[in-house]
């Protein structure tokens, strides 16, 4: 990517939209990405993620669709990644990618596995910047060549595109402890992700403000945060909720800044109204998947 380069210079640094849906009797729509495994995540229910993992598995051996099989592959791999299993993200994504060679190539697929693989390498201990900045210039020369499938893409498949890859990059690169392109790679993704793509660029927004916070542009940060925070008044995304507190912790040493001090008396106030609405909705997720289960 630009500014990456595998090798030993890239040592100092080297939801995918979520937009989540339910179809009938609690599947996922067609193109919900990352709803196959992921079940709940976005309400704060990472406890059911396994169940969601079997049922997903199972629903991917139907009709032999391997760009299916891949999905649910990168998306069990986003979500070990998430729950901080760097080993187990890479040989998911790795079989990801095993499962898109049993058919034609789904170019946008393999860039997403190519990413979610670097994300798992940037985690490791002691991080492999070398092999997670080949595979991130790997998926953006893909993502370059604009190669068009040669089948027709899986209708259960979303696309993974110059936004996702950035936003997968600014993960990396925070991982890998360089700030400078984790903002640069934040930046990207609030670029191109428009206003109405309220969910995706809000995490652009608030990967950005950690690396602020982290740059020591605290005012800056709390500007970001701020109109990230109005931005999303509507929103029911738990995750979103979950990174603004996040940065509510990363915040409190700075208390003393009146731009600081302002913002937590407006989030204290979006947290105090939101969070019952998703308390709600996880309470009834569980009596859903509940319910399902003993049937």
């Amino acid at each position: 990517m630009a500014g990456l380069e595998a090798g030993p210079s890239a040592e100092a640094g080297c939801e995918a939209e979520k937009e989540h849906g339910s179809g009938v009797g609690g599947l996922p729509v067609p193109g919900d990405q990352d709803a196959l495994p992921v079940v709940a995540l976005d309400d704060g229910g990472q406890c059911r993620a396994d169940t969601g993992e079997v049922r997903a598995l199972a629903l991917a051996g139907v009709g032999g669709d391997h760009q299916l099989r891949a999905h649910v592959m990168g998306s069990m791999s986003h979500l070990a990644n998430h729950l901080g299993q760097p080993y187990q993200a890479i040989t998911l994504a790795r079989q990801g990618q095993e499962q898109l060679r049993a058919g034609a190539p789904n170019p946008h697929l393999e860039a997403r596995m190519l990413a979610l693989e670097a994300r798992g390498h940037a985690a490791l201990p002691g991080a492999d910047s070398s092999a997670c900045a080949r595979l991130l210039l790997r998926a953006e020369r893909i993502l370059e060549a604009d190669a068009p499938p040669t089948e027709e893409i899986s209708p259960w498949v979303n696309g993974f595109d110059a936004g996702s890859l950035a936003s997968e990059a600014a993960r990396c690169m925070r991982h890998l402890g360089d700030l400078g392109q984790a903002r640069l790679q934040a930046e990207r993704v609030i670029t191109l992700r428009p206003g109405h793509r309220t969910r995706s660029r809000a995490f652009g927004q608030l990967a950005l403000v950690t690396v602020l916070i982290a740059q020591g542009e605290i005012d800056h940060a709390c500007a970001i945060a701020t109109d990230t925070l109005v931005a999303t008044h509507t929103l029911g995304s738990y995750l979103v909720i979950d990174q603004l507190i996040q940065v509510q912790q990363r915040l409190q040493p700075y208390q003393g800044s009146p731009a600081v001090a302002e913002f937590l008396d407006c989030l204290q106030d979006a947290v105090r109204n939101r969070l019952p609405f998703y308390q709600l909705l996880a309470a009834d997720q569980q009596d859903h998947h509940g319910g399902r289960e003993g049937m």
